[in-house]
């Protein structure tokens, strides 16, 4: 899923890259549309993870041509001068590799970049799951696998980014603290 954003009234300086991650149900889809709405400039935001389930639709298997779709995208969005909001999990094992990628990707495009790391307890991500409502249909994932993604968030420690714990937040706070740290860092 792409979205492209407006254009906002507030004059840009660089574009940013702000990749926002988290465990299921932590909000990473509805606070990166939020940021993506209140940056200056243009803005596209998009689900890596449903992107590129998408990309497999196309019968493209290769994680290999998968990541170079993602990266191709970014590239010429950023070149536009459009801001660049990601929400994935980003964990596995190499998943500080793949945001190092990214972070390379951000400064040989003249951009910031951001990560934020969304967390959130186990019982927290199992609520949230099952009374969701939009684009993941309630009781789709079973709590097998709501672990099993969490657990796969969780292996990738990424200390570079904003840490925001969902828990003791709601969303206006969590989204205005995100959007204050990105502003004060320009």
């Amino acid at each position: 899923m792409i979205l492209e954003i407006g254009i906002s009234e507030r004059k840009m300086v660089n574009s940013k890259l702000i990749i926002v991650r988290g465990p299921p149900g932590s909000g990473k889809s509805t606070i990166a549309k939020i940021i993506g709405e209140k940056l200056a400039g243009k803005s596209i935001v998009f689900s890596k993870d449903s992107f590129l389930i998408g990309v497999n639709f196309m019968n493209t298997d290769s994680k290999e041509a998968q990541r170079e779709i993602v990266k191709l995208i970014i590239i010429y969005y950023l070149r536009k001068k459009y801001n660049v909001v990601i929400d994935g999990l980003f964990g596995g094992k190499d998943g500080a590799k793949k945001l190092d990628g990214l972070k390379s990707l951000a400064i040989k495009n003249k951009s910031d970049f951001y990560v934020i790391n969304l967390n959130c307890s186990l019982k927290d991500s199992f609520s949230r799951i099952l009374t969701r409502k939009g684009h993941i249909v309630p009781g789709k994932f079973s709590r097998k696998e709501i672990i099993k993604w969490y657990k796969y968030f969780y292996q990738t420690k990424y200390d570079k980014g904003i840490e925001i714990n969902t828990e003791e937040l709601n969303l206006d706070e969590t989204v205005k603290l995100i959007l204050e740290k990105i502003r004060g860092r320009n």
